[in-house]
Order: structure tokens, then C-alpha cells, then sequence
């Protein structure tokens, strides 16, 4: 016997279509479930848990959240790294900036307080 856990997206979709649970399919698994409570009451009506399972697994899909490799995964990492890093960077020359930005504007008003004295 296979739990309706276990099905793959096709399969929950035939459930769905026919409203009814192929012999070899039970509902073992759920009552471990987070929405276990939800899930129960629908417990006379397999087509409505398999929508809710389909839904499920569609998102974990398009979100690839099953599907990644560890290879995928520490590419992920890695460019989520050099994002940082470009990030850091960025700010670094912006304080730059900002310092010699003040520096020139220190000087300039130095040279108008100068000017300012010597007009008197």
C-alpha cells in the first residue's frame, strides 16, 4: 500500500478526475501533516485532498524548492556571495565619494572664510 503523500503530481491529478482512490492508495502519513485538520475533513472526498496535494506540489515546482541539485544550490550560494561582495564594494566607494566630496567642500569654505577676513 502507497500513501497519497507518496504520488506524484500526475497521479493525484487521475484521483482528482475520477474522485476516487486506486486500491493500492491510502490516506496513512496525513495526521502528521501541519494542516492535518483541514486535510481530515475532506477525509470522505479524495478528490479534494489531491487538489490540495496538487496545489502543494505545483508550488514547490515553480519554486524549485524539490528539484534543486546541490550543485544548483552552492551556485546559488555563490552568486548570493558575490552579490554581497559587489554590494560591500559599493558602498566602500560610495563613502569614498562622500569623503572626498567633504574634503573639497571643507577646503572651499575655508578659502571663502579667507576671503571673507580679507575683504574686512
Amino acid at each position: 500500500m502507497k500513501s497519497i503523500l507518496d504520488l506524484n503530481i500526475d497521479e493525484l491529478k487521475k484521483i482528482v478526475e475520477n474522485d476516487s482512490l486506486p486500491l493500492d492508495v491510502n490516506l496513512t502519513g496525513l495526521e502528521e501533516r501541519k494542516d492535518f485538520q483541514k486535510l481530515f475533513r475532506f477525509r470522505s472526498s479524495p478528490k479534494m485532498i489531491a487538489s490540495v496535494l496538487v496545489r502543494e506540489k505545483q508550488k514547490k515546482e515553480v519554486r524549485g524548492g524539490s528539484h534543486d541539485t546541490e550543485e544548483v544550490k552552492r551556485k546559488r550560494l555563490e552568486l548570493k556571495e558575490k552579490e554581497l561582495e559587489l554590494k560591500k564594494l559599493k558602498a566602500e566607494g560610495t563613502s569614498y565619494q562622500l569623503k572626498q566630496l567633504f574634503k573639497l567642500l571643507s577646503e572651499v569654505n575655508q578659502k571663502l572664510d579667507f576671503l571673507i577676513r580679507r575683504e574686512k
